[in-house]
């Protein structure tokens, strides 16, 4: 008899255990999570709508996404602080805008900055080479980038009102927004004066005069039709001004909602959602380019690009920047060396 009766009361502690476990993950559960561009951004807004709408359907109504502006619950530059303390649950930003917490992800960006212009051959390398080495930068602050979701689009032109920029010196004196101290120091080889913001102030602090030009893909600047924020408007080809790739990070604190409220199986479907999404993003990056000059050209920018020797300059001032990089992992215990092997390697695989 005693026998039985600890079977029941063994049977019943498990079942309690797994009626638990259940109810942990029981749903549905809403996730907030901040975007990296605004509702302003027509070319983002439904992207995230559509992102929202996915996740939805993968977790059979389990795990809904709130969206939020950049800035709308906290500053831009503390969305990641705001995961970790438990304010969002995800985060889609840009580790460019945490300069000394990211030492192998900006020393990728800074890298892959320097070849090509095809976003979904560097978001495939993103998305490859993350969990070996990206990842530690996350896993250092808690954090994760659930599917190794990470999208890249390709280097950035420059748009400027009033003032063309035929050489890297004619942006002396501009004051131009910055995403990373990276562009900084670009931007100052030329004489301009870095203002670093979100990306979704951007076009509005062009508009009020706040800024003389932005760095940006063309992708973006058809999304947000930026010849609509200042005329004259010019539209300067420079061939690898520093981009920011843009993931999605999440807590993996044991007590945040993502961890606590969403079951495994949950937050693995999420992460393939995300890292599909972030793909597909980088298809249609590729396809923007003649869309944009077309339209650009149609509302009045002026189209130019520097001529091979001031290209040259700017992809030299690359070298130093990537060195700095390259020296602050080593002193993080980063393998800096082995990643920048590893995109090398990946390159030879993987061909255009």
């Amino acid at each position: 008899m005693k026998l039985v009766t600890k079977l029941l009361v063994s049977l019943t502690f498990i079942g309690t255990l797994l009626l638990g476990s259940v109810a942990a993950y029981a749903g549905p559960v809403t996730l907030k999570m901040v975007g990296s561009h605004g509702r302003s951004a027509a070319w983002v807004w439904p992207e995230y709508e559509k992102l929202a709408a996915n996740v939805e359907k993968v977790t059979e109504g389990r795990v809904k996404l709130q969206i939020y502006d950049p800035g709308q619950l906290v500053p831009f530059v503390q969305h990641l602080e705001a995961v970790r303390a438990g304010i969002m649950d995800l985060a889609d930003t840009v580790p460019g805008y945490y300069q000394n917490e990211f030492a192998l992800s900006n020393l990728w960006n800074y890298r892959f900055t320097s070849f090509g212009q095809d976003a979904t051959r560097t978001t495939r390398m993103w998305q490859d080479l993350y969990d070996q080495y990206m990842a530690m930068d996350f896993e250092k602050l808690g954090l994760e980038c659930p599917g190794a979701n990470g999208f890249t689009a390709v280097a950035y032109d420059v748009f400027t009102v009033d003032k063309p920029l035929k050489t890297m010196d004619d942006m002396k004196g501009l004051k131009l927004r910055s995403n990373s101290a990276a562009m900084n120091k670009i931007i100052e080889a030329g004489g301009g004066i870095p203002v670093f913001m979100g990306g979704g102030a951007a076009p509005d602090a062009l508009s009020k005069g706040m800024l003389n030009g932005i760095p940006m893909s063309d992708h973006w600047g058809l999304g947000v039709k930026i010849w609509e924020y200042g005329k004259p408007g010019y539209w300067t080809v420079t061939g690898s001004f520093p981009q920011g790739v843009v993931c999605n990070a999440a807590s993996t604190r044991k007590n945040s909602k993502w961890m606590k409220k969403v079951s495994p199986e949950d937050r693995a479907a999420i992460g393939e959602e995300l890292a599909k999404w972030k793909y597909e993003i980088s298809e249609r990056v590729n396809e923007s380019a003649a869309v944009f000059q077309k339209k650009a050209t149609e509302n009045g920018v002026t189209l130019s690009e520097w001529p091979d020797s001031e290209k040259k300059r700017l992809q030299e001032g690359w070298a130093d920047v990537i060195n700095e990089a390259i020296e602050f992992a080593k002193k993080e215990g980063a393998p800096a060396k082995w990643m920048l092997d590893a995109m090398d390697q990946w390159l030879k695989d993987n061909p255009e």
